[in-house]
């Protein structure tokens, strides 16, 4: 069929399959370019490192879907590249994407991504942290999960709480029991929110410590 001919002849008609996907409008018809971009392999990547030297938003929308399906290594270079870009929405469609490669490589760059000056950008970060399980992001989520409730969005500190639970780390317990504990009459329903958030993460922690905080508030 018409996709094993353009695979026997990858070399030549990466570029096109890429230029088709890039104003494809039908999804499943791009579903089907992406797919065969990522069968070809090392031959794709060099058209798809040329379209995401300084990518529209449109553009990179396309095509950060397939990066975590190509080899590893130079996928998360471009990544990292574009994690810096002035657009926000790039910056957290990348991070998004990191967030579905191993963590040893990725860490870092999600690591820096918690200080980005875009709300969406940080969410994105911590739901990688926490979908990846990296302990070396307890420290920094347990700062914003403890910050004073008005300093950031009341969801931003929820995901941070529900990334410690994800994690799964024990010395997110104090915090999430802190967290629990909290008495606030000023903002007192974001307070409860938190505080639902954080019955949430004890509970997927599992800990006795943890358990025992819940049956106690309870």
């Amino acid at each position: 069929d018409v996709a094993q001919l353009l695979l026997l002849f990858q070399e030549e008609m990466a570029q096109p399959v890429l230029d088709q996907l890039l104003i494809e409008r039908e999804m499943a018809s791009r579903q089907k370019l992406a797919d065969l971009l990522v069968q070809m392999g090392p031959v794709s990547l060099p058209v798809v490192k040329s379209a995401l030297k300084a990518p529209s938003w449109e553009t990179a929308r396309r095509l950060f879907p397939i990066l975590p399906r190509l080899p590893a290594a130079e996928a998360i270079d471009m990544l990292k590249r574009l994690a810096r870009h002035y657009d926000a929405r790039i910056r957290r469609e990348c991070i998004r994407a990191l967030g579905h490669m191993g963590a040893e490589l990725t860490g870092e760059a999600l690591l820096t991504a918690l200080q980005d000056t875009e709300t969406s950008v940080r969410q994105a970060a911590m739901a990688a942290l926490g979908g990846l399980k990296v302990k070396a992001a307890v420290p920094p989520l347990r700062q914003i999960a403890q910050e004073p409730m008005g300093t950031r969005a009341l969801e931003e500190h929820k995901m941070a709480v529900a990334a410690l639970g994800a994690i799964g780390d024990p010395e997110a317990v104090p915090t999430l029991v802190g967290l629990l504990q909290r008495k606030r009459w000023l903002l007192r329903r974001r307070t409860e929110e938190l505080q639902v958030a954080a019955a949430y993460a004890l509970g997927a922690l599992g800990r006795p410590e943890a358990m025992e905080a819940l049956r106690a508030a309870a």
